[in-house]
This record gives C-alpha cells, sequence and structure tokens, in this order.
C-alpha cells in the first residue's frame, strides 16, 4: 500500500484474510481497500461476508462495526443505490459514535442520509435532516452543501418562503470572507448560484420586485458570473409581467449583447421581439424581428420571426410586405409550423387587394398540405367565396353565395340561413338581382323550419312589393304572420306592414281589421303604435 500498488496490496490482504478470518483489523483494512479504489460492489459483498462471520460485531467491536456500515453506506450512495444507504446509514448514530470514538464521522453520515433521501424524492425527510445538519455543524466542511440541501428540497416541495430565506442566508455566507474563515474554495461561485435561486424562489412567491432587485444584484454585482446571463432572462420576464415592456425588451438585448456565447442568448434575442409586439410597439418589433434574422441567419427561430415580422407589418399597415414576409416564409420553411398560418395570412392579403387568382393559389395549398388545420379554418367555404369574388360577386353575396353552396343550400338550416340573409341583399340593395330574391324565398319556404319560413315570408311581401302587386304583398305579409306566432316581435312588424299594403291597395276593411288586430294582440308594442298613426293619417 506504501508503494500505491493496490491491486496486488488487495491480493495479498485477501490471501492473509483467507489464513486469518478472523483478523478484524485485516478485514476492516481490506474494506477500506476496497472503498479507496472504487470496487463498491465487491466492498459491500465484503461487508455482508463480515457480519456474517462476526454477528455480533456491532456490540463486541463497535468502532470496527461502525466503520464497516459508514464506508458500506458511502458504496451504496456512490452505486446510487439510495434507499440502501439510508438504510445502511441510519444504524450510526450520535451515541454509538460518541462510544466508539468515531464522532469525527457522525456529520458526513447526517449529510448522506439527507443527500440519499434527497435523491429518493423524499424531500421533507431530507430537508428535515439538513436542517439538523446546519444547527448542529455549522464548522463542517459539509455545512454549505447542507444548507443548499435544504433550501434545494424546500424549492422541490413549493415551499418558496422558506427556500428564498435559506437561498438567501446561504448566498450571504458563502461568499469568501477570510476573517471567517469558513467559505467554501468555491464560496463566490455557491454564493451567486443561491443568490438566483432566492430570486427564483421570490419570482415563484409572487414578489416581483424583490426577485427583480435580486437578479439586478446579481449581474450588476457579479457581470462574470456564470448566473448573469440567466439572471437577465429572468429578470426581463418579470419586468413583462410587471408591465415594463421597453425595459424587459432592454434586458433581453442586454443579454444578448453582453453575453453572446450564452445558450439563452439566440432566444433572448427572439424574444425581445416577441415582447415589443405583445405590448405594441409594432415598428419596434418589426425591426427587433428583422435583426434577429441578420444575427441567426442559420437559427432555429428564423421562421418564427418571418411569420410576427410579417404580422407586425400587417399590424402597421404595410399590407404588401407582410405578404411578401409570408411568402418567403412559405418558400423556404416547407416544414415550419407557421406555414398554414402564413398560408391563410398571405391569401387574404391578396382578397385585399383583388388578386383573387394568387388567393386561391395559397388556399388551395393550405388545403392539401393541411387538411386539418385548413378544415378548423373553413378553409373551402373560404376558397368558394373567393371564386365568387372573380365572378364579381360582393364580399356579403359571395360569402352567403358560398354558404349555401358548400352547406346543402335549401335542404339544411344554415343554407336556408344564408338562402334567407342572400335574399334580403337583394331586394334592399341588388334591384337587378330581384327575381333572384324571389327563387331563393320560394325554396326556403318549401324546406324550411317554421321560423325561417316567417322570415322569408315577410320577405316575399317585400318582394311583391317592390314588384308592384301591392294587394300580393299585403297577403304575404300577413300568411307570414301565422307561421311562427312565438316570434311575437316579426309577427307584429308583418301585421303592420300587411295593413300597409291594404291601405295602398284602398283595402279600407281588411286594412282597419288589420290595424285593430295589432291593437288587440300587442297594444303597447311600436307597430301598434304604428298603425295608429295609419288610421290617423286616413282619418285626416
Amino acid at each position: 500500500m506504501e508503494l500505491k500498488k493496490y491491486d496486488e496490496a488487495l491480493k495479498a490482504l485477501a490471501a492473509y484474510s483467507t489464513t486469518a478470518p478472523r483478523d478484524l483489523e485485516a478485514r476492516l483494512e481490506k474494506i477500506k481497500l476496497l472503498y479507496f479504489t472504487k470496487n463498491y460492489e465487491a466492498l459491500t459483498e465484503e461487508t455482508e461476508s463480515l457480519f456474517r462471520d462476526f454477528p455480533d460485531l456491532e456490540h463486541s467491536h463497535t468502532n470496527y462495526y461502525l466503520n464497516a456500515q459508514y464506508l458500506r453506506g458511502l458504496s451504496f450512495i456512490l452505486m446510487k443505490k439510495y434507499a440502501y444507504a439510508v438504510k445502511t446509514l441510519s444504524v450510526i448514530t450520535p451515541d454509538n459514535t460518541v462510544e466508539a470514538g468515531l464522532s469525527a464521522i457522525y456529520p458526513s453520515v447526517l449529510y448522506y442520509r439527507a443527500w440519499g433521501l434527497y435523491r429518493m424524492d423524499k424531500f421533507a425527510d431530507a430537508r428535515r435532516l439538513a436542517e439538523e445538519f446546519i444547527a448542529r455543524f455549522r464548522d463542517s466542511d459539509f455545512y454549505f452543501s447542507a444548507l443548499y440541501l435544504a433550501a434545494w428540497c424546500s424549492f422541490s416541495m413549493n415551499d418558496y418562503s422558506t427556500s428564498a430565506r435559506l437561498f438567501s442566508r446561504l448566498a450571504e455566507e458563502a461568499e469568501e470572507n477570510p476573517l471567517n474563515g469558513k467559505a467554501p474554495a468555491n464560496g463566490s461561485d455557491l454564493a451567486q448560484k443561491a443568490l438566483f435561486l432566492s430570486g427564483k424562489s421570490l419570482a415563484n412567491l409572487g414578489r416581483l420586485s424583490r426577485a427583480s432587485e435580486v437578479y439586478t444584484e446579481l449581474y450588476e454585482k457579479h457581470p462574470k458570473s456564470g448566473y448573469a446571463d440567466d439572471a437577465l432572462f429572468e429578470n426581463a420576464g418579470i419586468l413583462l409581467k410587471q408591465g415594463q415592456t421597453k425595459a424587459g425588451a432592454g434586458e433581453y438585448f442586454t443579454l444578448w449583447k453582453q453575453y453572446p456565447e450564452s445558450p439563452l442568448a439566440e432566444e433572448a434575442f427572439y424574444r425581445r421581439g416577441e415582447a415589443l409586439f405583445s405590448g405594441g410597439y409594432y415598428s419596434d418589433a418589426k425591426n427587433a424581428f428583422h435583426d434577429y434574422r441578420n444575427q441567426f441567419p442559420k437559427g432555429d427561430l428564423v421562421d418564427d420571426s418571418l411569420y410576427w415580422e410579417a404580422y407586425s407589418a400587417q399590424k402597421l399597415g404595410q399590407d404588401r410586405e407582410a405578404a411578401l414576409l409570408w411568402e418567403k416564409l412559405i418558400a423556404g420553411f416547407g416544414n415550419s409550423s407557421f406555414k398554414p398560418d402564413a398560408l391563410k395570412e398571405a391569401a387574404e392579403v391578396y382578397v385585399q387587394f383583388g388578386e383573387y387568382q394568387r388567393a386561391l393559389q395559397y388556399y388551395t395549398e393550405l388545403e392539401d398540405e393541411y387538411p386539418t388545420y385548413a378544415k378548423s379554418v373553413n378553409a373551402s367555404l373560404r376558397l368558394e367565396e373567393i371564386r365568387y369574388l372573380v365572378f364579381g360577386l360582393s364580399k356579403r353575396e359571395a360569402e352567403l353565395t358560398a354558404v349555401i353552396s358548400k352547406k346543402g343550400g335549401a335542404n339544411t338550416a344554415e343554407g336556408r340561413k344564408a338562402m334567407v340573409e342572400l335574399a334580403r341583399l337583394y331586394l334592399n340593395e341588388k334591384t337587378d338581382k330581384i327575381e333572384r330574391a324571389f327563387q331563393l324565398l320560394s325554396r326556403v319556404m318549401e324546406k324550411g323550419s317554421p321560423q325561417t319560413r316567417q322570415e322569408a315570408g315577410v320577405l316575399l311581401g317585400e318582394y311583391y312589393y317592390k314588384t308592384g302587386d301591392i294587394e300580393r304583398a299585403g297577403r304575404e305579409f300577413f300568411n307570414a304572420s301565422l307561421i311562427y306566432p312565438e316570434n311575437r316581435d316579426l309577427m307584429a312588424y308583418a301585421i303592420y306592414r300587411a295593413a300597409q299594403m291594404m291601405k295602398l291597395a284602398g283595402k279600407t276593411r281588411e286594412f282597419k281589421e288589420l290595424v285593430e288586430r295589432l291593437n288587440q294582440s300587442f297594444p303597447a308594442s311600436t307597430w301598434a303604435q304604428e298603425g295608429r298613426k295609419l288610421l290617423e293619417e286616413k282619418s285626416k
């Protein structure tokens, strides 16, 4: 062993133990050598053999027993057999270590029991032991590790109040200070890590302003810290939550500028654009997304930037530029998750500019490549609308005609509703298509529900009025009033219009009877009041 020929030493001890199996000192020396040479599996087997050979070892030679259990427990830790480690180390207590003159090993035992419980996700038990450790062994080499473990267990249990307190304490105590002689060699790094995690804890508690102060302290006082870029990133998110859009975006920019090699730099530079867009700073957002594409031409978020740069341009009224950017995304990023949205948005821009063939091209591509998405945005219906726009129909006329075409016409409720609306459009705005309105309404009257037929009947009355058949108009209005009595307002209106028609046709008796019906059935309605005005006009 003095010559550091450990394998030969092991062979010698093994041979000796065979000839002198009762030599406890040699057996323990072999166990120590197995630990030193990292033969952990062999060590656990050797300790089991030792305990079988000496069943009363715990009482007859407590120091040998505890040393063997200690090395066995540490071996289980290193083998990641944490349940075995915790069980093994639990036999080592403050009392029996004092009795055996091994008090020096107990802090290590306590710490590794806590560590084993933590690795078993038993955070509450692990924290309890870690807190016992930091209360009893402030001068131990494991003190800062135990303090960190207690804080991290609290964080893992969502007990952010405790984790914030413990991480803050660790940050303060772990700073290298030659006067206290206690700070670890990596004290500054550990303090910065603890400071960062205290900020995370405070943020999770909702104490955003205090968390922001902690993050700012970290990257301003320790700009070379390995956690400075993380602190900037987290602080940017906090500022955005507080509504400080420009300040948050500025933190993302600072991260990229000061830490260009950080794994967070690219994402931060992209998020700067997102933050500005969400805050309504569309011009700044557009420039930010453009800057990202220049700085990271092969970045993971180039297609994302193209999409949102285009959207920013559209928000600024730069629709033509937006379409060109979406087209660039479509052409260059065939597998992008933004491509279906880009196809739809570009198509709509071209509809706006009356370039229907390009719009049809993109909607057709959307249906072919992304059928599920296309269905969710009614691309098929929109395609039909655009085709009707190509034929010269107005926007609303095209929309309703497409619904009628794609939704089954008079055979479905949705189709019949669109037919009624289109007929109303023709009667009110399209005098050259008034006969088309009559055809639509006639088909609805054949197959519609009572409610829809009542609406269609009223419009038929309007059709006859516009074509000059006043008496027929009056009959249609009156018939419509009887179809669906549940709609009392439309029923009253239809009776009123019937009365108007009878007055115009010179049918005085019928006119009076209709006004009387209004007064009896709908005395407080607007249409009854209008009916009475019609009577007054006649009497004058």
